[in-house]
């Protein structure tokens, strides 16, 4: 009888987490968006970037604002499935990776990443597992004055593993400058598509909250 109860259970949890056509949902509380990607954290940058991180079990994720189409009708707050998240995408399909890299490189990465802020840049990275604050006044390639990872600062010579999609760990979006970029740090292992790790998030995640948007922050004045 507890098995018949529980396996009920559990058929009714999965019918209210699948929406038309059959689709399984989740409830995101915040608009996603593709506005801004190209120069601003954003809330479908982070859930994309978190996606990967949370698939490659890695500490780290970047996702180069390329991937993203831009000008797209952003997601309301409501059900959303992963098909309405990698329709948002250039290329849903595009295999993500994981790379051991340094902190030192890391740092350049985001460097790059924050050249042209606050304007739009094909270099600009979404991110998740880190907090960076930069300074948009300073000189290009020294504007990061805080780079966290897990709390902690992030340590030069340190290694750490990073997911991000294939062609940027192969040095897409100008990121074949960054040593660290290439195909020899990619790692063996865990690996999939953009638009497989966005299905496995929101099975793990029913309900998603993106409104705290302070991953990439301005130093304060």
């Amino acid at each position: 009888m507890r098995q018949s109860i529980a396996a009920a259970s559990l058929c009714l949890a999965t019918a209210l987490s699948v929406g038309a056509g059959g689709a399984l949902a989740a409830r995101t509380e915040t608009a996603l968006t593709t506005e801004g990607v190209l120069q601003q954290e954003t809330a479908l940058g982070d859930l994309v970037a978190d996606a990967i991180k949370e698939a490659g079990s890695a500490q780290a994720a970047l996702v180069n604002a390329t991937q993203f189409k831009p000008g797209t009708v952003p997601i309301p707050p409501g059900k959303v499935t992963a098909g309405d998240i990698s329709a948002l995408l250039i290329k849903p399909q595009r295999p993500w990776v994981v790379s051991n890299i340094t902190g030192a490189c890391l740092g350049a990465a985001l460097e790059r990443s924050l050249s042209r802020a606050p304007q739009q840049s094909a270099h600009f990275l979404q991110v998740a597992g880190l907090r960076v604050t930069y300074d948009p006044k300073a000189a290009a390639g020294t504007r990061i004055t805080s780079l966290k990872l897990g709390g902690q600062p992030v340590q030069d010579t340190a290694t750490y593993r990073v997911a991000m999609p294939e062609d940027l760990a192969k040095g897409g979006s100008g990121y074949f400058t960054i040593p660290c970029f290439t195909e020899t740090t990619i790692q063996d292992g865990a690996t999939g598509t953009l638009a497989d790790a966005i299905t496995a998030f929101l099975e793990a995640h029913a309900t998603l909250d993106y409104s705290a948007l302070n991953r990439i922050e301005t130093v304060k004045p």
